[in-house]
């Protein structure tokens, strides 16, 4: 087996990045899921007993919880090679436990682990439990902290004045600390919708209707046993009816809800990418009355082409605006002196513009090859050569 070193690395993940990275290791990492599995089953187990289904001396269970706390990377290691014989992962940390009680004089209870389950019981508590924790403990408390850097920012430029803009235009003055704290509020409307989405679980055996645990047991309100198993014991909030797995939507969101926090950075709300002479330009016409309908498509075409022109031209100083109303919904992107926009209505670009010129937009069929576009504007040397380059992925010249 290779040593860990950053050069073995198949992700940049655990490699460039692991020193930034290192402390999600207790959560996503194979070993974090292996002892989340085992935490799940061995709650589980002693749930089971608290219900009298069986019996389990009361001083065991400490004894139990213990191999959780202790739980290292040896026992992972060992479910691991458990798991080369069974060839199943779940099945494995069962086979582990199993091992475990007997060396604790616990023979009898033996059978009563992973009672009932299927494999995604363990992985759809496990899962969610690991996510929550990452949140709760890592991803919460860093944008707490930095939102608290946006107020400090905006209790020290309270009184620092600068021209606002509005339709694109010289406006009103405000002050840099009021405008902070459009940051502020944005991002904690934004923290506390995250918080809002509960961490959903699936736990109701092979295809969620209890149906091994009703034939052993049918007098049990099994149903019950597991609101209270999954929403106390484990944190979660279980799904009332599901298949063999959980629904993922609440993980959605999650994911949603966090890709809308770093999007709110992203404004270029103090830095205009345009001359002072592009501003007096007029070409930009506003109308309120469109179809509201059309502009929110045109915002989600933008917000898909903007993260595409933020990860082509990563590091390459691109700014970005957004203009959503107006005949022409227009999409702008710059780089040093150059400008580059997308009309989201006709889907078609002009990757330079200068002031004075009309240059027809080229129609782009789609986000990759807008993508080979972006790749060459953000590269390019020439302006010559980089309209050549423009006419040969759209198949014609302007």
């Amino acid at each position: 087996m290779l040593e860990h070193h950053a050069l073995y690395a198949i992700s940049p993940l655990d490699g460039r990045y692991k020193k930034q990275l290192d402390n999600l290791s207790c959560y996503f990492s194979e070993y974090a899921l292996i002892k989340y599995r085992v935490y799940v089953e061995i709650e589980y187990l002693i749930a089971l007993s608290e219900h009298k289904i069986f019996e389990l001396p009361v001083s065991k269970i400490k004894v139990l919880r213990n191999i959780v706390n202790q739980f290292d990377l040896e026992d992972a290691q060992r479910i691991k090679d458990i798991e080369k014989v069974t060839n199943h992962d779940v099945k494995s940390v069962e086979y582990f436990l199993k091992e475990t009680l007997t060396s604790l004089n616990l023979k009898k209870q033996l059978e009563w682990v992973h009672f009932g389950l299927t494999s995604q019981d363990i992985n759809n508590t496990a899962i969610p439990l690991l996510w929550k924790d990452a949140i709760q403990f890592e991803y919460i408390p860093f944008v707490i902290k930095m939102i608290g850097q946006l107020k400090q920012f905006a209790k020290d430029w309270r009184h620092v004045p600068m021209l606002a803009r509005t339709h694109g235009q010289p406006a009103s003055p405000t002050s840099l600390g009021k405008e902070m704290m459009v940051f502020v509020e944005r991002l904690e409307n934004q923290l506390d919708l995250l918080k809002s989405i509960p961490f959903a679980s699936k736990f109701g055996g092979a295809t969620g209707n209890f149906n091994a645990h009703y034939v052993a047991f049918p007098e049990i309100d099994w149903k019950k046993f597991a609101n209270h198993f999954v929403n106390r014991q484990l944190g979660l909030k279980r799904m009332q009816f599901t298949t063999q797995i959980e629904h993922y939507d609440s993980l959605a969101a999650h994911f949603d809800a966090m890709k809308r926090i770093p999007l709110v950075l992203h404004e270029p709300r103090f830095t205009s990418p345009f001359r002072k002479q592009d501003l007096e330009v007029t070409w930009i016409q506003f109308d309120y009355t469109r179809n509201p309908a059309t502009c929110c498509r045109e915002t989600r075409i933008a917000t898909e082409i903007l993260d595409l022109i933020i990860s082509v031209g990563n590091k390459r100083t691109c700014i970005c605006g957004f203009v959503p109303f107006g005949p022409c919904p227009l999409l702008l992107f710059a780089h040093q002196d150059r400008v580059g926009v997308v009309d989201l209505a006709q889907f078609g670009v002009c990757f330079d513009l200068q002031i004075g010129v009309v240059s027809k937009p080229i129609r782009v069929p789609n986000l990759y090859q807008m993508s080979i576009g972006l790749n060459r504007f953000f590269s390019r040397r020439a302006a010559g050569d980089f309209q050549n380059s423009v006419a040969f992925i759209s198949g014609h010249c302007i």
